[in-house]
């Protein structure tokens, strides 16, 4: 009983630290679950926003992969939790608006569905990722 009890606060800890945005004052993570049009999950991302209201930009990357970090153009930025800006090929511009992702125009095979922290990760271990 005494192991499951430590177990628990760890998993607790793990949660609370893992899932705060950040201890960054203009970062901000995301997380997010793809759905296809029929409803199907088809992929979870984890994404970190690094907003610059003194310069007007949002860079973003994927902290799981080692993809190179993104910059928007055409940002305008109010804080880290109020922004907008467009992919480089304008293909779509993602604005955040008090804390919440959305792309325009949305995406025509998949929707993106911002989630928190704790669902992320039920629907990574119900797919087999942790």
């Amino acid at each position: 009983m005494k192991t499951l009890n430590l177990v628990f606060v760890y998993l607790i800890i793990s949660l609370v630290i893992s899932g705060c945005n950040s201890f960054s004052n203009n970062e901000i993570t995301v997380y997010e679950a793809w759905f296809s049009k029929n409803g199907d999950l088809f992929s979870l991302h984890k994404l970190k926003y690094k907003v610059s209201f003194d310069n007007q930009t949002v860079i973003y990357w994927w902290p799981e992969s080692d993809n190179t970090p993104i910059k928007l153009v055409n940002c305008v930025v109010r804080d880290k939790t109020n922004w907008t800006g467009e992919f480089l090929d304008g293909s779509a511009k993602l604005s955040m608006v008090n804390g919440k992702i959305t792309m325009n125009p949305p995406n025509d095979q998949f929707y993106l569905k911002q989630i928190s922290f704790i669902h992320w990760l039920f629907l990574k271990s119900k797919l087999g990722g942790i």
